[in-house]
This record gives C-alpha cells, structure tokens and sequence, in this order.
C-alpha cells in the first residue's frame, strides 16, 4: 500500500519547473486508487476537527458555515471561519514538512497552500500532505504554473488532481505562454481550452475546481484578464484568485473597490499580506503602512464567502514569529469586523 500511494503522487515535472508528462498511474480494476477509503468523509472530518480545534481564529459575526451545514460537500470554507498560511513562507526554511506543518497548526491557521512548482516543494508533496492530514490541517489548493500551448493532459494535470482528489482544495493556476505577450488576448482561446480540461478535470476528481492565479510577469498577470477568462468559460468552478501583492503591483489604479466588484462573482480564494503603500511588497499582516482590513471589509461588502489566506513570499529569519504576528493582527482584523 505505502508503494501506491507513493505512485499517485509521484508528479512529473521538466527542468523548467512546468509538470511533465507523467508515468502510469496505479490503479485498481475498477478504476479506482487502491487506498479508495481515503475519501471525502475522512478528509472532512479531519477539517473539521481541525476547525474545532483552532476555534480561536473564527470572528465573532455570524458564520458562513453552521453546524447543520458543515457536512453539505459543495459548501465553501469561508474566511470568518478560517484562515490559511500560503506555504510560500517555507520557502528559504530548512524546515522540515512535519515541523512546517506543526507551526501553522499550533498557532491556529486551519489550513495551508502547497506549491508543486518549485523542485524541492514538489519532491516533498506528499510528505507534507500526510503532515497535515495526521495533524488535521486542511489543503487548500496546489499552486502550479503551466504554459497554456503546451497539452495540459500531457502536462501532468490529470496526476496533480487525482493526487488531491476529493479535497476541498483548488488547483492555484499560473498561466504563462511562449507564444503570447503578457495580458495579450491572442492566448485567451486556448487559455479557454486549458481551464474547460481542467473544469472537467476536477468535477471527476471531486476538488471544488480551479482558481486562475494571476501573477506579475506571467502571461496571465491582470485579475481584470481572469474575470474575462472566467466569463467565457462558464463554469461554476472555475474562477480567479486575488492576491493582494500582485493586484497592487499591476492593477491598482483600477482601484480596489471597482476590483472587488468586478471580480466578487469569479472570487475563490483570496491573499492578504503588510505592505508599504507607495511601494508594494510583502511583509506580515499589520506591517507596513498599506491598510489591508480595507480589503477584508470591502470583501465582506460584496459578499465573498471563500476563503482568505496570508502570503509570506520568501520570507527570511523566525518565520514562525512572523506567523505569531500575522495570526494576532488577523485576528484584530475578526475583532473589527463584528
């Protein structure tokens, strides 16, 4: 069994750092993984004691999840409940996963974020899932970039979702392009093509779908260019994130609020980190002069009922002290919120 559940989450990946063509996937005769009573009931289950567990990151208004419907498999985490660490905060660590995993959930995050694009992050994939589910901490999604020409099956996108199959986790989706200038709309056909393969990929597999991930320098860089896409697919799960770094950077003078409401309906998953205002960067929440309970509030406002999570890129020297620090301010954050 320990063989083949290491085979499903062997992802495949070239030296670019873009998933490769990956090898056969071990299967049983009905189709199924051999480890079939992982399913969703104990994933959930495990979230959930999770969620009990660190109660105190919940606000105090009313929640979006109530016990009569915390079973209900289609019903979102959502930010006044819980609160996820991006594990971009790991990435100049030493760490190792399990102790990686213990500091997220023992200062009260509910879950994390994990990157396959990287190549140490990728090798240690599956040891840091099997971290969090012995310790109870939820996935919240698999950040992985592609380049949209290339052939997303062949890719290796079809193992990345199974290896997460039924999760309550997105597929964190960085779209780049050889061929296409970034922002330029010559790539949006086939961008289309990708994001309706990968709608298809996640409804067989169970996952709540994907979240484009729009990033300064990928061909896919404007949260205002992800609406677009997100509005030519038409499809209940796929959508955009918002990370607050990268809008500042490229679309802030759209503005915040127009940003938010544009973009509310396609919303899947937020990011939130400090900042200074004039020049953007990422430093823990309540650091820097930039306010970011302005973008909670105006999330609030236009209803956004999915998760908010905080970014730490790179982030250098007691990065569990820094975790300390943004868990506090969040929860001044909740405070203010009531």
């Amino acid at each position: 069994m320990e063989g083949l559940v290491t085979a499903r989450f062997a992802l495949g990946f070239d030296a670019s750092g873009m998933l490769e063509k990956p090898g056969p996937t071990l299967r049983n005769a009905n189709g199924g993984f051999p480890e079939e009573q992982m399913k969703s009931d104990l994933h959930r289950r495990q979230f959930l004691s999770a969620a009990l567990a660190g109660a105190a990151v919940s606000c105090a208004a009313p929640l979006c999840v109530g016990a009569d419907d915390a079973a209900e498999k289609e019903k979102p985490r959502c930010w006044r409940d819980s609160h996820f660490v991006m594990d971009n905060w790991f990435y100049k660590t030493k760490l190792k996963p399990v102790d990686r995993v213990k500091i997220v959930k023992d200062l009260g995050y509910t879950g994390m974020t994990c990157s396959v694009s990287r190549p140490n992050n990728r090798k240690q994939f599956p040891e840091v899932l099997s971290a969090m589910d012995q310790a109870g901490l939820a996935l919240t999604g698999v950040n992985v970039g592609i380049f949209i020409h290339d052939d997303p099956h062949a890719r290796g996108l079809q193992k990345l979702v199974d290896s997460i199959a039924d999760r309550d986790a997105l597929v964190m989706l960085e779209m780049r392009s050889r061929k296409d200038k970034r922002s330029q709309k010559t790539g949006d056909a086939r961008a289309k093509e990708v994001l309706l393969r990968m709608s298809d990929l996640c409804e067989t597999a169970h996952i709540m779908g994907v979240a484009m991930y729009p990033a300064v320098g990928n061909w896919l860089e404007r949260i205002s260019h992800s609406v677009k896409l997100s509005r030519m697919v038409k499809r209940p799960n796929v959508g955009t994130m918002f990370n607050q770094y990268h809008w500042m950077r490229i679309e802030r003078k759209m503005g915040l609020e127009r940003t938010v409401k544009m973009a509310a309906p396609y919303l899947k998953c937020v990011t939130v980190n400090g900042s200074n205002d004039a020049k953007p960067n990422i430093m823990p929440l309540g650091q820097g002069d930039f306010n970011t309970l302005d973008v909670i509030k105006l999330l609030a406002r236009a209803g956004y009922k999915h998760e908010i999570g905080v970014s730490g890129q790179w982030a250098s020297g007691d990065v569990k002290k820094k975790l300390a620090s943004s868990m506090a301010t969040w929860r001044k954050y909740c405070a203010a919120m009531k």
